[in-house]
C-alpha cells in the first residue's frame, strides 16, 4: 500500500470513531515502548556478521488472533535466534516481523508519517543495502502475499507459514502440548465455509462432497469438537494453508488437508505425509468419504501415534527453529539458495 493511501483511509477511520480510534492508536503507541524495551537485551547480539541490522521499529508488538496474543514464529524465532549462542550461519537473517507490521496497518494504529517511515526502511533494506553476491533469510508467518513484500530479491530465501515464500514451515498460534483424548465423532469442520476463506471454493466444494460424512458448525465449542474428531477437515482458507491443520495435529485428530494450486507442506524432505494425514487435491474431494471409511482402527492409531512422535519435533515453536537452522545448515553456497528461490510461490 502507497503512504498516500495509507494516510486516506487512516483518516477516513479517524472520521468514524474519533475516540475510539485515538484510544486504539494510544494503546499501541505504549505497547511499542514496551516492545521495544522488552527486546533492546537481545540488541548486542543483532551485531553478529550473520544479521542484517535494521531498527526496533521493525519488530512492532504482536498482533492477536483468535484470542491468542503472541508470540507469533516471528517473534519468536528472533528471540531464540537472538538469545542464544548460534554458530555462524550460511545465509544472513533479515530480523522483521512482517505480520505484525501489516496488520497494524490494515487497522491503521500507525500514524500516516510513522507508516511511511517503515515502508521507506522495508524497501531500503530490500532495494538496497542487501549484498546481491550475499544469501539471506527471512521468515514469514502471514496466509497471503503482503502488499509488494512478496517480490522478496532472488537471494533472500523466505521461510513461509501461510503459503507464499520459497520454504513451508508450519502455521502455528503457540505450542500447545500434545494430546490425544477419546474420540467420539468421525469427522468435523468447525469454521467458516464462505467469504474470503472459500478461496477458489474449495471450503463449498468440501462442504458438498463431504455432506452427511461429517459434522460441521461454528462457534466457542470447536476446540471440543476437534478433540473429539477422529479426522478434521482442513481445507485451505485465505492462504495456503491454515491453522486449523496444525491445531488438529495438536490433539491428535488426522488433518484432511485439502488443497488447490501447490501443497502446502512442510518438512516434505524428512516427513512422509501419508503417515498422518489425508493429503487431498480439490478435484479429487469426492474421494474424502471412501478414504475415511477405508481406515481400520489399526490404521487410525498407527497415525495417532506416528503424530504423537512427531508433533514436539516439528509442530511447536521450538521444534520449527531447529527445523529452519536444519534446513539453512544444507545450505553451502548462494547457488544452492538460488535453486530454491528460483522455484518461488506465491498466491
Amino acid at each position: 500500500m502507497a503512504a498516500d493511501a495509507y494516510q486516506i483511509e487512516y483518516h477516513a477511520e479517524l472520521g468514524r470513531e474519533p475516540l475510539k480510534q485515538r484510544l486504539r492508536q494510544f494503546r499501541f503507541a505504549i505497547r511499542q515502548i514496551v516492545r521495544r524495551r522488552e527486546l533492546s537485551r537481545y540488541e548486542p547480539a543483532l551485531a553478529r556478521p550473520d544479521v542484517h541490522r535494521v531498527s526496533s521499529r521493525l519488530r512492532p508488538p504482536s498482533h492477536t488472533y483468535c484470542g491468542y496474543r503472541g508470540p507469533w514464529i516471528e517473534d519468536y524465532f528472533f528471540r531464540a535466534f537472538a538469545g542464544n549462542s548460534l554458530g555462524t550461519l550460511p545465509l544472513t537473517y533479515i530480523p522483521i516481523f512482517w505480520t505484525d507490521y501489516y496488520l497494524h496497518s490494515q487497522i491503521h494504529l500507525y500514524s500516516p508519517n510513522e507508516f511511511a517511515a517503515i515502508n521507506a526502511e522495508i524497501e531500503r533494506v530490500l532495494h538496497e543495502e542487501l549484498d546481491p553476491s550475499r544469501g539471506y533469510f527471512t521468515i514469514l508467518e502471514y496466509d497471503h502475499p503482503i502488499w509488494n513484500w512478496h517480490r522478496f530479491p532472488r537471494n533472500v530465501l523466505v521461510f513461509s507459514a501461510g503459503g507464499g515464500g520459497d520454504i513451508p514451515v508450519p502455521l502455528l498460534n503457540g505450542s500447545p502440548p500434545f494430546s490425544c483424548p477419546p474420540k467420539d465423532i468421525l469427522v468435523s469442520f468447525m469454521g467458516s465455509l464462505g467469504g474470503a476463506s472459500d478461496r477458489g471454493g474449495v471450503r463449498s466444494r468440501m462442504e458438498e462432497a463431504c455432506r452427511g460424512l461429517a459434522i460441521f458448525g461454528e462457534g466457542e465449542a470447536w476446540h471440543d469438537v476437534m478433540r473429539r474428531s477422529v479426522f478434521t477437515l482442513c481445507p485451505r482458507g485465505l492462504g495456503r494453508t491454515s491453522f486449523r491443520l496444525y491445531e488438529a495435529l495438536s490433539c491428535g485428530s488426522i488433518p484432511i488437508y485439502i488443497w488447490d494450486d501447490v501443497e502446502w507442506l512442510p518438512y516434505k524432505d524428512v516427513i512422509n505425509w501419508d503417515d498422518i494425514a489425508l493429503r487431498v487435491r480439490v478435484d479429487q474431494v469426492e474421494s474424502i468419504p471412501e478414504r475415511v471409511r477405508s481406515h481400520t482402527p489399526t490404521d487410525i492409531c498407527a497415525k495417532q501415534r506416528r503424530i504423537a512422535e512427531l508433533y514436539d519435533e516439528y509442530f511447536t515453536f521450538p521444534g520449527t527453529c531447529r527445523q529452519i537452522l536444519r534446513v539453512l545448515s544444507t545450505i553451502q553456497s548462494v547457488a544452492d539458495m538460488l535453486a530454491i528461490t528460483s522455484r518461488r510461490q506465491f498466491g
